[in-house]
């Protein structure tokens, strides 16, 4: 769905593709590394939002598109922006 409202508002064809590479990245061919950094990120939100650690979370919901990505979990966990800084401005977005 957000993909198909990207095209019809006109977004480029990249970040509509990345979109749609998102709901299932490791199947998406050409491999779209920006669907991935958005699925991740859709997962990272996810988990902060019910409280569970980043790191478990990734690992049970995407650990083969962390293998093939090779990420070092605790780096990213540390190079997380602070989830109140990161989602500020949003509910003014919604409503």
């Amino acid at each position: 769905m957000t993909a198909a409202l990207a095209h019809h508002w006109h977004f480029p064809a990249s970040l509509v593709m990345a979109l749609t590479a998102a709901v299932d990245p490791l199947a998406t061919r050409p491999f779209s590394r920006m669907g991935a950094a958005l699925r991740l990120a859709s997962v990272i939100t996810d988990c902060r939002e019910l409280g569970v650690p980043v790191q478990d979370g990734l690992q049970l919901m995407q650990s083969a598109l962390l293998e093939h990505l090779q990420l070092d979990l605790g780096w990213l966990e540390a190079h997380l922006p602070d989830h109140r800084l990161a989602t500020a401005g949003v509910e003014a977005l919604v409503h």
